[in-house]
């Protein structure tokens, strides 16, 4: 992109300095610095375009890295919902279960919190992100 810049400019400088040794080729000389104006045009698209993929990008990794958060709570959720005991140390041994799984659970709150975060700030202002946020705010609910 810097190279095609550069080219541009050396073209343009070659134009000023045509028109300066053939002073009436002016005009159609402008005519065609003016169609050089495009490749402006064409720049702000591509960045537009660059900037949209980058974002898309990454959306899919904070997209990976919310599954995988999914996951985990789903693995926790499930992990807790077994058989209810059918004497007292079978019940003894579930609740020290559930007890280990909600100290791990509390244990990743902060993790959590600034991954939420990031996802706020990936959602700013951005049209096609209701599938996200939905996601992250099922992420904000309590366990």
């Amino acid at each position: 992109m810097e190279s095609i810049k550069e080219r541009i400019r050396d073209i343009e400088k070659e134009g000023d300095d045509l028109v300066a040794a053939y002073p009436d080729a002016a005009e159609h000389i402008e005519a065609k610095k003016s169609e050089m104006d495009v490749f402006a045009d064409l720049e702000d698209e591509y960045l537009s375009v660059k900037n949209k993929l980058e974002r898309r990008g990454a959306h899919i990794e904070y997209l990976k890295e919310l599954n995988k958060w999914v996951q985990w709570m789903d693995l926790k959720r499930t992990s807790v919902a077994g058989e209810l005991g059918t004497s007292v140390s079978a019940a003894q041994v579930q609740l020290d279960h559930l007890r280990n799984v909600r100290v791990g659970v509390l244990a990743r709150e902060g993790e959590v919190a600034a991954f939420l975060e990031r996802g706020q700030v990936l959602l700013q202002g951005d049209q096609d992100s209701d599938f996200l946020s939905d996601r992250v705010r099922y992420m904000g609910m309590p366990y």
